[in-house]
């Protein structure tokens, strides 16, 4: 199993990121797709492209994928029923709705809004994990009327940070100049998508991941980061 990243720049601020967890004979493939996913992005065209291969000696953790909901249900009603404060998501909106670009999420106490993760503008990634073959497929079959590789990206993402059973939920607004739609994600009400919650040709967005005020937040962190996942069936 090989673990590649792909990251992209333009005038030293981040433009794109790919991610995947793959067989060796799989390789050429993803490192294709990825570099074209960098190197010509909506954002812009990079100026510094990097792309990572490394092999993956331990055996993935399976992740269960999400579902994905698609009527609108109000940011503010998820929230709520999520045992996320207002304060919090004002707080994870105002992150959202600044001018910096973050390359990662950034991780709030759901009652408080205090941010945990200390990680400056960089916020913390998601790396090292992948979404199984007979996954994609499904996928493709179930939801073959809005089903695209970013949302396949976005489900197997978010089903990784919401595997622990302390993070009440995800807010992630895409930081695509032209794709308005985000989504709210939980363990238990799954993958809500969010339309029309930006507008077009801006770069606002980023993740927030809201957790308990008790989570061990480096251990988490250390899975997000380090632990090799495969997002599969679920």
């Amino acid at each position: 199993m090989y673990s590649i990243k792909m990251r992209a720049n333009k005038d030293a601020t981040h433009i794109s990121g790919g991610e995947t967890l793959c067989s060796k004979e799989q390789v050429d493939q993803e490192l294709t797709a990825l570099f074209k996913k960098g190197f010509q992005h909506s954002n812009g065209d990079a100026d510094f492209l990097n792309i990572k291969v490394e092999r993956v000696a331990t055996t993935p953790v399976d992740i269960p994928c999400l579902h994905i909901v698609d009527h609108q249900v109000a940011l503010e009603t998820l929230a709520s029923d999520h045992a996320i404060s207002a304060k919090a998501l004002e707080t994870g909106l105002a992150y959202l709705h600044n001018n910096t670009i973050y390359r990662g999420a950034i991780i709030l106490d759901k009652e408080t809004g205090e941010r945990l993760d200390n990680s400056g503008s960089k916020g913390i990634r998601v790396t090292t994990f992948g979404v199984s073959d007979d996954l994609k497929l499904e996928l493709s079959m179930r939801y073959a009327s809005f089903m695209s590789k970013r949302i396949k990206e976005a489900l197997s993402l978010t089903s990784c940070i919401n595997f622990s059973d302390q993070v009440a939920g995800e807010l992630c607004i895409s930081d695509d100049l032209n794709y308005t739609t985000g989504y709210f994600a939980s363990k238990t009400h799954h993958y809500n998508r969010l339309h029309q919650v930006k507008p077009e040709n801006t770069r606002v967005g980023g993740r927030i991941i809201f957790v308990d005020h008790d989570i061990d937040i480096e251990r988490y962190i250390e899975f997000l980061s380090n632990t090799p996942k495969m997002v599969v069936s679920s």
